[in-house]
């Protein structure tokens, strides 16, 4: 290990750890593991992105153990995916669906382990399992009431985690550009703490919401959406 014990000018155009910047997705695979370690983020020119490598990573046909960076956590994913079709099991049941049949994500890549999904009727699933040589999802059917016909809406404070507690929560905290005169009942939002609410009601006098939580532990983390297990009341 080389230390050094002060800093200097560099002033070349090209960085310092060649690895950190590569031509293209190809160039990108190419680079030998062996030279390379967990996390390191490097950027490819063509796609004008970053990518992080992770030997942990399930292995993707087109970037291997490599994921495209996001900032912060953030995907373009939606917290909601739609499914063209109905479940046909029941609560707590497994089901294998289709990724053709699900809209809101392009590339079965980027869909995580308890990514949440609602079919035509409302009910809600969580992704169990992907499998990305036959393009199917499967997936634990989490409720049977149709509480999930909107998209999730960060909350930014908490929410008490206790089922049927009904509690109110202050509009101006909710991370959206809706006027609460256009918020739609049976939305669903989260807290800081994690706590997954419905909309019973709202008070557009007083700019506040009439909410029940419907999750049993943390559901949704601030930092990372789709990584904590989730548990919903069936009825």
């Amino acid at each position: 290990m080389l230390i050094i014990g002060d800093n200097f000018s560099y002033q070349g155009q090209d960085p310092l750890d060649a690895r950190l910047v590569t031509q293209s997705l190809t160039t990108l695979l190419a680079i030998p593991n062996y030279t390379i370690y967990d996390g390191i983020q490097v950027y490819v020119l063509s796609e004008k992105k970053y990518y992080v490598y992770d030997s942990n990573n399930t292995n993707d046909p087109v970037l291997g153990k490599w994921k495209e960076f996001e900032a912060n956590g953030s995907s373009n994913v939606p917290d909601i995916l739609k499914y063209s079709k109905a479940f046909t099991v029941e609560v707590n049941k497994d089901e294998t669906i289709s990724f053709a049949d699900l809209s809101g994500v392009t590339n079965i890549a980027d869909l995580k382990v308890n990514q949440l999904l609602n079919d035509i009727a409302g009910i809600i699933a969580k992704v169990v399992s992907i499998n990305t040589s036959t393009n199917e999802v499967q997936v634990r059917i989490l409720s049977k009431d149709t509480i999930m016909k909107q998209d999730v809406v960060q909350y930014n404070d908490v929410l008490d985690a206790e089922i049927n507690k009904i509690q109110t929560a202050d509009y101006t905290k909710l991370v959206t550009t809706e006027a609460i005169t256009d918020f739609s009942i049976n939305n669903l939002i989260y807290g800081t703490n994690g706590t997954l609410a419905k909309v019973l009601s709202k008070d557009e006098v007083n700019n506040t919401l009439s909410v029940v939580p419907v999750s049993l532990s943390v559901a949704i983390g601030s930092n990372d959406v789709y990584t904590t297990y989730i548990q919903i009341i069936a009825d």
